[in-house]
């Protein structure tokens, strides 16, 4: 049984059988789920936050060999570069009982807080993702 289309004016901006926006989730979503997505009418969509530009490229290339159809990558657009350092310890503190009562070690500050947004966005111009 296949689906029938659904017109709305936001279908028809963005060429959907569907007016559905598949959820971009971070660490969730797949090239595979989105192209999945697309290709049965909807709008897929890349949570892609969390990915340096060469991983972005690499998942647009995925979704790209899988499907013809409109897809959009969702970025996070944050009101600071990382939080201050009694921030990040207030959060640490706060998951750790939940840590341990799951037999886990405590928390640890990453690394780096989040990948450069300019970097990301030329990188998604550079690509011309479609939404």
């Amino acid at each position: 049984m296949s689906a029938r289309a659904l017109s709305t004016p936001f279908s028809e901006r963005f060429g959907l059988r569907l007016p559905l926006v598949q959820a971009p989730m971070v660490g969730a979503t797949t090239a595979a789920m989105v192209a999945a997505a697309s290709n049965a009418g909807a709008l897929g969509s890349l949570g892609a936050g969390a990915f340096e530009p060469d991983r972005l490229a690499a998942e647009v290339a995925a979704i790209r060999a899988a499907t013809s159809r409109p897809f959009a990558v969702n970025l996070f657009v944050l009101s600071e570069a990382a939080p201050d350092a009694a921030t990040v310890a207030r959060a640490l503190a706060a998951i750790d009982p939940l840590n341990a009562t799951l037999g886990l070690p405590p928390g640890t500050a990453p690394a780096r807080y989040a990948p450069d947004f300019r970097a990301q966005f030329d990188a998604l111009v550079a690509l011309r993702v479609p939404v």
